[in-house]
């Protein structure tokens, strides 16, 4: 199970996917229990956003980045206030950031998967993320040989981890300025971006899927068409799961305009389908 495999991944080596299942069936044995529970973590939130960003996989800055940040979470009293998708949300959103993606790529995956979430909302989650890779940061410089440290930053220190845990710190955990260019000092959003929000609230398509052999699309593109309010451009989602059910797609910003810069949900593409030859 997939369950077993993140959480031999925890281990770092220590434990097997099939050491850890042995184990949780030998603790379900003892008390009688018929199935074997299991729930999300942050870690299976974190998997979905960079899947949809095309960057799960260890060889990323930004997956190991994401999963040090939640890793970092799980061994800190104070995350237990937040839930694990807010967690995962937050160390996304936060990895991103410190290796300096722009907001216009990542926070639309993240409306993507969680429509009322906004930076607002995972304000605190980010801010004690920051703060705990910043102490983990200092703990890593000034250590010495007679103090240890946590196995978890010795873990994310390494090459195959990309060294993620020495990632330079931003001043801020969330851009300073939003996609126009306002800064959030107030910490409340600009005109424009509420007309976006209000605009993107009410402007979901749902796509129907079409069967075929390989079962698998690779991109939907969305033609432009006239609005009088600026800034949306082509969406264009890679998919790599298998078909069987409809698939809701929210609009997604751009910095730029355009001369048609508006989507609309009335007009599809002639050819919207591309089919992956892969099986």
């Amino acid at each position: 199970m997939v369950f077993f495999s993140r959480a031999a991944f925890y281990t770092d080596g220590a434990c097997t996917e099939g050491q850890v299942q042995a184990v949780a069936n030998n603790i379900m044995a003892v008390l009688g229990g018929e199935t074997l529970p299991t729930f999300e973590t942050a870690s299976d939130y974190i998997d979905e956003l960079l899947t949809t960003m095309q960057k799960n996989f260890a060889s990323s800055s930004t997956f190991c980045l994401a999963h040090y940040l939640g890793e970092l979470a799980l061994q800190a009293e104070a995350s237990l206030k937040f839930s694990s998708r807010e967690i995962g949300t937050a160390a996304y959103a936060l990895a991103c950031h410190t290796l300096g993606w722009g907001e216009t790529l990542w926070m639309p995956i993240v409306k993507h998967h969680s429509p009322k979430t906004t930076l607002s909302s995972i304000e605190a989650c980010l801010l004690d993320l920051h703060a705990l890779l910043r102490q983990a940061l200092s703990m890593l410089t000034r250590r010495n040989k007679r103090t240890s440290l946590p196995h978890v930053i010795v873990k994310y220190s390494r090459r195959e981890r990309q060294h993620v845990a020495k990632v330079i710190l931003t001043e801020s955990p969330w851009p300073t300025h939003c996609p126009h260019g306002v800064a959030r000092e107030t910490r409340e959003p600009c005109q424009a971006c509420r007309e976006a929000e209000d605009l993107l609230d009410g402007a979901e398509q749902v796509l129907p899927y079409t069967p075929h052999p390989t079962h698998y699309l690779t991109h939907y593109t969305l033609p432009y068409t006239s609005h009088p309010a600026p800034y949306l451009t082509h969406y264009t989602l890679p998919y790599t799961q298998p078909y069987t059910q409809p698939y809701t797609l929210p609009y997604t910003l751009h910095p730029t305009l355009h001369p048609t810069p508006y989507l609309t949900p009335e007009t599809p593409n002639p050819e919207p389908l591309t089919l992956n030859p892969k099986p």
